[in-house]
């Protein structure tokens, strides 16, 4: 005999496969994929943001290891931000991923490190994931604040947006590149 709670179960399930809808089984690749956001950049040393590189994420990324490296601070002084923005509408509206922690001009070099955890939009990933943006709210550029990422679903076209604040003296920037491995669902 069936109890009345497995029979409802049991429906859905019915009702749910006859409509198309099929849990999948999601696997994380063992051996996850290495890849350059940003190759090696020069900041920039007048007082703007500025777009550096465009970027299409591998199909089925469902999470990232991003490494900021700054390899050189160069002689000029000022403050540079670094966000990274994905973008689900083909590149019309974008929404701040990761903020960097500022860097001083001329400083020693330094890395940084964001883990960023979803699945892509759209993907025929069906897991669940949580995020720390509040529902229904507005996309929003270089508001993020410094030394955060947000978690949860992200877009497939990524975008390098470089700040500097405050430059001046000798006019080289930092250098920097952006690399990550890409975490992927099969």
């Amino acid at each position: 005999m069936v109890k009345p709670g497995r029979t409802r179960a049991i429906a859905l399930a019915v009702t749910l496969a006859v409509a198309g809808w099929q849990a999948q089984h999601v696997t994380i690749d063992a051996q996850p994929a290495f890849f350059t956001i940003q190759p090696a950049q020069q900041s920039g040393v007048s007082a703007t943001t500025l777009t550096r590189n465009t970027v299409n994420l591998p199909p089925g990324t469902v999470g990232l290891d991003i490494l900021i490296n700054v390899t050189a601070g160069g002689t000029a002084t000022g403050t540079l931000q670094i966000y990274l923005e994905d973008s689900i509408d083909g590149g019309t509206t974008w929404d701040d991923v990761v903020s960097s922690l500022t860097f001083a001009l001329g400083a020693a070099p330094v890395t940084q490190r964001f883990f960023i955890t979803g699945m892509l939009i759209p993907s025929t990933v069906t897991t669940a994931t949580s995020t720390n943006t509040t529902q229904g709210s507005a996309a929003a550029a270089e508001t993020l604040a410094a030394g955060s990422a947000r978690q949860g679903p992200f877009g497939t076209l990524w975008r390098v947006r470089e700040k500097l604040s405050a430059p001046s003296g000798s006019p080289v920037g930092a250098t920097y590149t952006i690399t990550a491995v890409f975490m992927r669902a099969s």
